[in-house]
């Protein structure tokens, strides 16, 4: 499970394909409450990474989450979205 404020999670985004010639990688999220961001990814093999710090996780409920990928040759790729749930904290 994950819960709002946790930061001992690493976020893993599978987008098979080869990211070795990328120039940014980005995880793009919009919150439960329609707030929207972006962290910078990190690279691993066909996956995009990123560790979450303090004030990353401060909404409750169902994020969506998808993959951001700028290549080299300036060409973008969008993954598909998926469904991060969030509890609150002592939620069963």
């Amino acid at each position: 499970m994950i819960f709002a404020g946790q930061t001992n999670l690493t976020i893993e985004l599978e987008t098979s394909v080869s990211l070795a010639a990328v120039t940014s990688v980005w995880i793009y999220y919009i919150k439960p409450n329609n707030a929207a961001g972006q962290w910078e990814g990190v690279v691993s093999g066909t996956k995009i990474t990123y560790s979450l710090v303090s004030g990353d996780l401060d909404v409750p409920g169902d994020w969506r989450i998808w993959s951001y990928v700028i290549f080299a040759n300036g060409k973008i790729g969008v993954g598909d979205a998926v469904k991060m749930t969030v509890k609150k904290q002592g939620d069963l």
